[in-house]
């Protein structure tokens, strides 16, 4: 099937609502230049993003007016007035949120201040929303609940992170330098090649161009190009515009050099415990799944031998007696084959396709708070963490009963005898299975607040003791809150080394172990671990994953320099692995070339690295192709999280750095409307923002939607029986949101659209097309030939297809009316009558009588062509 035969006829499409009064829906167009700021992720660890929000105005006086959230900058005036009935935040030059007006307390409207007198920072900028009331729209509730000093934020232009003068000119009609080049990013070739514009340069005699000292040939135009011999690993790089020997604009670029970088790469695939053991049902289910991961470019295979819960996907527990994942009892998560031992079945097949396997392990992980979810943590409460939280009016509180408990139960590293255990874990699968490494997953402190326990206390007291310190006060000397905001102690520094050496030392242990069954097994059992690329932040959760050898340096703008001090340096923990995988979980270009980037410096080149990509963040077939490509060019390969996630036609294209060509058309029938039906996206696959797909109990438990989706779920019976968010997509009003993570009706599906910021077409799309007791059916169009536009002399053709019911039903097919053979399979053939001439072809799709799908296309009768079709 060529690139065009699914493509959209028409755009517009006209839907009756519950009223009886009709809309028309036209997504041919996109809004341009979409200006957002985003808050502080609330758990760094789960989400690398906060929630966002689209700024309407910069700069301009909104006095008179509500609904708007305004951004201002020093070119607006050194102050302004914060209304008594707004909310506003104020950001430093650093991104900092220094100040907020009006917040919002423990989930409570504010309590409203007096006018309020705010600066703006010079370099910096003031936030401010505006609404008729607090609840209806949301932009003085975004701003009050989701900002507290202290958070770094981001502003973004069409999704991609910038500075305050990229939107604005902060500092009137100066030459201006625009790079083409991302801010950070590895080049495997021996020069660099830098280019872009200068702006404003009036007389261009006037300017001078330089790159490290070196002054730079520059047009007449302002453009500019300009090759940089790199050194082997990092290189800084300081470009200076000046007018007149004054400077007028700088840049730096931190360009990690890696000439000559090996191009043979590998491709693996993690495989999470939590979404795909209970679809393994048997042997031949793990053969179909390895096979097909094989087929697709995979050359290694990670399996979650150990979830988050504490339950194995093995059965020999000879060490530790660990239940078997089939005992999970949370509905999203339960259903394994008791019998089958999962861990085995992938060692077999990936030694048939050759492929290595992997077996990780959450190892400070034991529990799902989320889900309610303990295989042995309960018999182990002096295990868990016990943390010091600001929610907690100053008291140290075991984990569970914090009132900030987060999704995961964490043990504390310091406790010997958890340890232990997790190394009795690690063991029993190096003795029991043929496995070629062992990853660490989870090998570090829940965050910031833990462990605060009196057993860490004592042991680090002894640690400060020998570098001839006094604790004096717990936990105040290490940190302390003052209005919900740390305070850092006097021997904060000395708690960061502290928690960073703990962890340092469990590698060093599962290493040694892993080393000593090299003679038994007759080969090395590799050690990895797979951590966040956000390395800047990664010291909060105890951790320094990196080389001894790597050094600060401000150009690479991470936050907190402070950190790194001599004895933090010496707990950098790679020298323990056999290579490493970075999740770079962002979301453009340029960011993920970032943290690769920040990957390879700060484990200074001395072990293999992977990136980490996890597919539910770059479903879009362009993007995913660009970010995949970014990690197989700058490191050793990629890690594809999860193989839940995967939509292989998708991901095989991008891994193969082609275009991927949709080669299906997805149909959903429209209630009371005989002769329409809605167009989908995509199917069974994570491709929900700016689509509309259909999801059925195939794809898992739940959509995965968020709060800002609409969704029509079906049941078995292919009836409506929810459509979460409709009222607020059709009123526009998204104060309180439904959850629209809906569970998917075995034998069902569901309807999931989610528009991009700032957009409500698609959700308003599902929101008036259906109610809660419709029927409603959905089939898949594909296996076409490229039929538009085909010649032939025959005077009729038979028309060949396939047909795919998603959800409940069967299937008729008919061309030009005339019903078409369907067979087993869903494949298909229906005879068309052709006359001399253009003659028009339509094949339509009812399922039970709905019609659910439709394709038409042209087919000429040339009397001068012999061949037939």
């Amino acid at each position: 099937m060529n690139a065009g035969d699914f493509q959209n006829s028409d755009p517009a499409l006209t839907i009756r609502t519950a009223s009886g009064s009709t809309v028309t829906y036209n997504n041919s167009g996109q809004p341009a230049d979409v200006i957002e700021i985003e808050a502080a992720p609330a758990d760094i660890t789960i989400s690398l993003e906060g929630p966002r929000h689209r700024i309407y105005t910069i700069d301009q006086d909104m006095t008179d007016q509500d609904d708007v959230l305004a951004l201002y900058t020093y070119n607006w005036g050194a102050d302004l007035v914060i209304p008594a009935s707004s909310v506003a935040v104020q950001v430093d030059a650093a991104s900092r949120v220094t100040a907020v007006i009006n917040p919002s307390v423990n989930g409570k409207p504010p309590v409203w201040a007096d006018p309020t007198p705010l600066s703006i920072p010079a370099g910096g900028y003031v936030l401010v929303a505006r609404d008729s009331s607090y609840a209806n729209p949301t932009s003085q509730k975004y701003l009050a609940a989701n900002f507290e000093p202290g958070d770094t934020v981001k502003l973004r232009k069409n999704n991609l992170v910038v500075l305050v003068k990229d939107l604005v000119d902060l500092s009137g009609p100066i030459s201006r330098l625009s790079l083409n080049n991302y801010a950070m990013y590895t080049e495997t070739k021996p020069e660099a090649v830098l280019s872009g514009t200068i702006s404003n340069m009036e007389d261009p005699a006037e300017i001078e161009f330089t790159v490290n000292g070196t002054v730079v040939p520059v047009e007449a135009g302002g453009a500019f190009r300009y090759s940089y011999v790199l050194n082997q690993g990092i290189n800084y790089l300081n470009l200076i515009v000046k007018k007149s020997g004054e400077e007028q604009d700088s840049k730096d670029l931190v360009i990690f050099g890696r000439p000559g970088f090996a191009s043979d790469k590998k491709v693996i695939l993690w495989v999470d415990q939590a979404a795909n053991a209970r679809k393994l049902q048997s042997s031949e289910n793990v053969r179909d799944f390895v096979k097909k991961a094989a087929d697709n470019g995979t050359t290694s295979i990670v399996f979650d031998v150990k979830g988050v819960e504490g339950f194995a996907s093995y059965k020999k527990n000879t060490l530790t007696g660990r239940p078997y994942v089939s005992e999970i009892k949370a509905p999203v998560k339960a259903g394994s084959n008791p019998d089958l031992d999962l861990l085995e079945e992938f060692v077999r097949y990936s030694r048939e396709f050759c492929l290595d396997i992997h077996a990780a392990v959450n190892i400070f992980a034991e529990g799902s708070i989320a889900f309610n979810e303990f295989a042995i943590l309960n018999d182990h409460l002096d295990w868990e963490e016990r943390v010091y939280n600001s929610a907690d009016n100053g008291q140290i509180m075991r984990q569970r009963e914090s009132a900030k408990q987060g999704a995961v139960a964490f043990i504390n590293p310091s406790n010997e005898e958890a340890r232990q255990f997790q190394l009795r874990t690690i063991e029993e699968v190096i003795q029991n299975y043929d496995i070629d490494g062992v990853v660490l997953d989870r090998a570090r402190y829940d965050n910031e607040t833990s462990d605060f326990s009196d057993l860490t206390k004592g042991k680090f007291e002894s640690f400060v003791q020998e570098k001839g310190k006094t604790l004096q006060n717990w936990p105040g000397d290490v940190l302390r809150y003052e209005n919900k905001v740390r305070v850092n102690g006097p021997l904060i520094h000395e708690w960061w080394e502290f928690r960073s050496k703990t962890i340092k030392s469990f590698t060093t242990e599962v290493k040694a172990l892993a080393d000593s069954y090299e003679g038994s097994k007759g080969k090395p059992v590799q050690v990895s671990a797979y951590v966040g690329s956000w390395f800047e932040s990664y010291y909060l959760n105890g951790v320094h994953w990196g080389s001894t050898e790597f050094r600060y340096d401000s150009r690479l703008g991470m936050k907190d320099e402070d950190v790194y001090r001599p004895g933090y340096y010496e707990s950098g923990y790679i020298e323990n692995l056999d290579f490493i995988m970075i999740g770079a979980y962002q979301t453009t270009g340029p960011e993920v070339e970032r943290h690769i980037t920040l990957g390879n410096i700060v484990i200074n080149g001395e072990k293999p690295l992977y990136t980490g990509i996890a597919l539910t963040n770059v479903p879009d077939p362009a993007l995913q192709r660009e970010i995949l490509q970014a990690g197989l060019d700058n490191t050793h390969g990629l890690m594809l999280f999860d193989a839940s996630q995967v939509n292989w036609p998708i991901t095989n294209a991008a891994l193969r750095d082609l275009p991927y060509v949709k080669d299906y058309q997805l149909g959903v029938s429209l209630p009371n409307q005989t002769e329409s039906f809605l167009e989908g996206s995509y199917y069974d696959v994570n491709v929900i923002e700016n689509n509309i797909d259909v999801l059925t109990d195939s794809f898992g438990y739940s959509t995965g939607n968020n709060r800002f989706g609409v969704e029509a779920v079906i049941d078995s019976s292919g009836k409506v029986i929810s459509v979460p968010n409709k009222t607020k997509a059709m009123n526009e009003d998204w104060s309180n949101p439904d959850e629209t993570n809906s569970v998917i009706p075995k034998g069902g599906f569901v309807v999931s659209a989610k528009d991009l910021s700032g957009v409500g077409t698609k959700r308003q799309l599902i929101a008036n097309s259906f109610e809660t007791g419709d029927a409603v059916r959905s089939a898949v169009l594909s296996g076409f030939l490229a039929y538009e536009g085909v010649r032939t002399g025959d005077d009729n053709l038979d028309i060949e297809g396939q047909v795919k019911v998603l959800g409940p039903g069967n299937a008729e097919v008919y061309v030009n009316g005339r019903t078409a053979k369907i067979k087993k399979d869903g494949s298909f053939t229906g005879e068309v009558d052709l006359k001399v001439g253009v003659n028009a072809v339509t094949v339509t799709v009812k399922v039970d009588g709905f019609k659910t799908n439709e394709k038409k296309f042209d087919i000429i009768r040339d009397e001068n062509v012999a061949e037939s079709v």
